[in-house]
């Protein structure tokens, strides 16, 4: 399942001030914001539309003696923004409650739901009856998600220069009596804001439930200490933070559904007060976040980091048996400590990108102890380390026990040692194995082929090695397969606890190399493997099982009336360099009846055997030629010898 993106953004200019009931208000808002509207659906493209509060609008509500209510309607995008306002049990204090309500002019053209509705994550604790609320800090607010017709909405309120007051509002002005939001107390304070916000974030349940990882979380301190003590700099290379390991767990409810290690850093572009583009001071997220997100829905899930007013969110997604990490975003204020000389200081900055590889089949996890750096299109960069990932299948809300390295942890540096050339053994010839794949009376899916993996390690003396495994003569027991519509798969096991998996999926798309009724083709491969000291004695370490992938092969296609052929060796690229190498190599899937045997029907051949059937009748052609010319030659300088016998002398 593929996703793309929709951002729909307008924004509320500074000093807008909305009332209801002009002549006597009882509710009156004064502030600068913006909503960030996202619809992740199945399809592969990133569309932005923006609409102002200038345009036209309108204002309704209500008020009664212990509720009131703000409605702020966006005709242009048929957005509404309501606020209610409710007094607590003490009947003093002020409660906020917020909804968004959008149709399809937020997104015209794009074929979306008429009607969306989303309640804010929450209750605003604002001030007394008697008094106003004042929050020039920037801050943000985050919608529950709605999901509609596989589609999935979520909506951000990123909020700043805000004054609000329901109940007692006099003369149409806010009250004197001013209560200042916890963020502006601090910027008056002299100290720097810390990473020890809110109350809420220092709670932090998550850490305390990591068995898994043998570094302990005693770095908070530091971290801490390193973000409240930075100092500003022109020279952004000058300060780095102290890498800061978290461990995030996600819950829905008793069951966790997501669990991340990582120490993230980031370093932000931004636009200076002289007009010049320059990167942030490099900070890092500290021991104190809480943290939001979406169990597998659809095969997608998600984790937003919330953190000193920033965040950051890793979106997942579950695409034929391989987890991905799909997209990265952040979000982060301008804020006077890492962003110095700021053009538009307090503004938020916002990207979001679709990272490198970082997979994994959706049972394992994903880990890299090296530094993964990540880079946005403005330049921007996230640097992971200690990562550690796992979005679906968790085992009773921990890590599985089997997991993907990332080729960086799998390579060390090249020794300059002379190693004498040793004469390799030769290796077996390829046994060529059968594969049938059936439901009921119905074999869909016959295959053949010989196959090879080319796997690199790291022996004992620290070296770079790649060893070549035969996959050995198959049982019938240990093959299994899922015969679908849209999608076939045949997994097959050896060595014990060695496998491989290699799913086929409908493409109706043409290539080059097969006729027009192409429709499908190897989309995934799945290679599961152990560093046993059978195969590997020299192994650097040994027993370990390794899973890795090759995600959007788009390779051997075929059509359904026939099958695809190639006797030639074929290498598809997995990750960390491991290949497999086929030979010898038909298929046909999607098939409806019992027949196993392959005919030349329909076949398509690949390029590579095309150009080896051609050269026997070119050679035979090329010789004949020869022959020819060779005779012709011959019989030329014959006829010139017999002429000038007769000639007179």
């Amino acid at each position: 399942m593929k996703t793309f993106l929709i951002f729909a953004l307008f924004g509320i200019v500074a000093g807008v001030k909305f009332q209801f009931n002009s002549t006597d208000p009882c509710v009156i808002l004064d502030v600068d914001a913006t909503f960030t509207t996202t619809a992740t659906q199945r399809d592969g493209q990133l569309v932005t539309a923006s609409v102002k509060a200038s345009d036209v609008h309108s204002v309704s509500g209500s008020c009664a003696e212990n509720q009131a209510k703000l409605i702020i309607n966006f005709n242009k995008t048929g957005a509404k923004w309501t606020l209610l306002f409710s007094k607590k049990t003490d009947s003093v204090t002020v409660a906020l409650d917020m909804m968004f309500q959008f149709d399809d002019k937020m997104f015209p053209n794009k074929n979306l739901t008429s009607n969306v509705i989303v309640d804010d994550e929450g209750t605003t604790t604002l001030s007394k009856s008697d008094q106003s609320y004042r929050c020039d800090a920037s801050q943000q607010v985050k919608f529950k998600s709605f999901a509609s017709d596989n589609v999935t909405y979520t909506v951000l309120l990123a909020l700043k220069s805000l004054q609000v007051q329901a109940f007692n509002v006099s003369n149409g002005a806010f009250s004197s009596d001013v209560e200042h939001c916890e963020a502006d107390v601090k910027s008056t304070s002299p100290s720097k804001p810390t990473t020890s916000e809110e109350a809420t974030t220092s709670e932090e349940p998550t850490t305390s439930e990591e068995p898994t990882t043998s570094e302990k979380p005693d770095t908070s301190t530091e971290s801490t200490q390193m973000t409240s003590d930075a100092t500003p700099t022109s020279d952004s290379t000058t300060t780095r933070p102290i890498d800061q390991l978290n461990h995030y767990v996600f819950s829905n409810g008793n069951d966790t559904c997501i669990r991340m290690d990582a120490a993230i850093q980031l370093s932000i572009m931004y636009e200076t007060k002289d007009n010049k583009t320059k990167s942030s001071v490099k900070f890092a997220v500290p021991a104190q976040f809480t943290l939001e997100g979406m169990c597998d829905t659809d095969g997608n899930a998600s984790l937003t980091i919330n953190f000193d007013n920033n965040n950051v969110t890793f979106e997942f997604t579950d695409i034929s048996g391989t987890a991905t990490i799909k997209s990265i975003m952040f979000s982060v204020v301008q804020d006077s400590v890492w962003f110095p000389d700021a053009k538009n200081p307090g503004e938020w900055l916002q990207e979001t990108v679709d990272p490198p590889q970082i997979a994994t089949t959706d049972n394992t996890f994903y880990t890299c102890q090296a530094r993964e750096p990540v880079t946005f299109s403005d330049k921007s960069e996230m640097v992971l380390s200690s990562l550690k990932w796992q979005a679906f299948n968790l085992d009773h809300g921990n890590f599985t026990k089997q997991g993907a390295q990332c080729k960086e942890d799998m390579t060390t540096t090249p020794s300059t040692s002379t190693v004498m050339p040793t004469t390799p053994k030769p290796q077996p010839r390829p046994f060529v194995n059968n594969f049938t794949v059936s439901e009921g009376n119905t074999t869909c899916l016959v295959m053949k082929s010989a196959l090879v993996l080319r796997i690199p390690f790291t022996d004992k003396k620290k070296e770079n090695q790649t060893k070549e495994i035969t996959v050995p003569e198959v049982n019938q027991a240990d093959i299994t397969g899922v015969c679908g519509d849209t999608e076939e798969s045949i997994t097959f096991s050896f060595f014990k606890d060695w496998s491989i998996t290699m799913v086929f999926a409908q493409d109706k798309t043409s290539s080059l190399t097969a006729p027009k009724e192409v429709n499908h083709q190897l989309s995934n491969v799945t290679i599961n493997y152990n560093l046993d000291s059978v195969h590997f004695p020299d192994a650097n370490k040994s027993d370990v099982n390794i899973s890795v992938m090759a995600i959007n092969v788009a390779q051997f296609d075929a059509s359904q009336k026939g099958s695809y052929k190639c006797n030639s060796n074929v290498t598809i690229d997995a990750e960390h360099g491991v290949e497999l190498v086929t030979s010898n190599f038909q298929y046909k899937a999607f098939q409806t009846g019992n027949n196993t045997a392959f005919s030349n029907d329909g076949m398509v051949e690949c390029p590579a055997d095309t150009e080896t059937n051609s050269i026997v009748p070119i050679a035979v052609g090329a010789a004949l030629a020869g022959l020819v010319v060779i005779v012709l030659i011959a019989y030329l300088i014959g006829r010139r010898k017999r002429r000038s016998g007769y000639e007179s002398v």
